[in-house]
């Protein structure tokens, strides 16, 4: 079956929401959490053991918290966790499953230039047993996608304002940086997707801006160590999965 995730208005309230779907589409569950007038769900995944494995963020932007929380296959809440973050308005929280492990990526951002992508596992009751702080220093780092491959790990990021650049992060096993590209085509490039495929090279979707103000998809392929196998540019301005 599918996992939902996102959120329901009621009123003046936003409630996180999750449904789960049979494989014919048919609605088995519902939940929604609430932990304050504002709460949102923005990733999904499904543990080994079938437990379900959330990230929400729970209150206005200003004194936002990001909160994990672990259910059972019938959506009853078995633990929650609060991670120590700072939502901004650009974070795109992703949270994926590898063994008995949780892996939850995010910004962590103080609203300034020089906000970084942040890696933190825990483990299967909910213990930090790693947190590590990759990016660009000297500039503002925006989370779009986090892919497990085997042991590797693997993020997508946006980097700076006009221009924006296209980040590649790979980290090893331990969760050491393996290799970092970034990449610019063009006078601004915004990385949407990317997938990692079964000999370890990346393709990434996007958006261009040209110098003369038009804007396209973009669609790229890199090898394991970050050069460049091949470019398309589609000659719409949309988002690419």
């Amino acid at each position: 079956g599918l996992i939902a995730v996102g959120q329901k208005d009621t009123n003046s309230t936003t409630l996180a929401y999750m449904c789960r779907l049979d494989v014919n589409l048919d609605t088995l569950w519902t939940k929604t959490f609430s932990r304050t007038t504002q709460d949102v769900f923005y990733d999904v995944d499904e543990a080994a053991d079938g437990s379900i494995v959330s990230v929400l963020v729970s209150g206005s932007l200003s004194s936002a918290e990001a909160v994990v929380v672990k259910l059972d296959p019938f959506g009853n809440l078995v633990w929650s966790k609060i991670i120590p973050s700072t939502p901004s308005t650009s974070v795109q929280f992703r949270l994926r499953c590898r063994g008995s492990e949780i892996v939850v990526a995010g910004v962590e951002s103080n609203f300034s230039l020089n906000d970084d992508i942040f890696i933190r596992v825990l483990d299967s009751s909910g213990n930090e047993i790693l947190h590590r702080v990759y990016g660009d220093a000297s500039a503002h780092d925006e989370l779009r996608e986090l892919v497990l491959r085997g042991a590797e790990t693997v993020i997508l990021t946006n980097i700076g304002s006009a221009p924006v650049r296209t980040g590649v992060i790979r980290l090893d096993g331990n969760f050491n940086l393996a290799s970092a590209s970034i990449y610019s085509f063009s006078q601004s490039l915004s990385g949407t997707e990317l997938m990692v495929d079964a000999s370890g090279g990346v393709f990434v979707g996007g958006q261009i801006t040209e110098s003369d103000g038009n804007g396209y998809s973009f669609v790229w392929k890199t090898y394991t160590d970050g050069s460049v196998a091949w470019t398309r540019k589609i000659n719409l301005y949309g988002y690419v999965c």
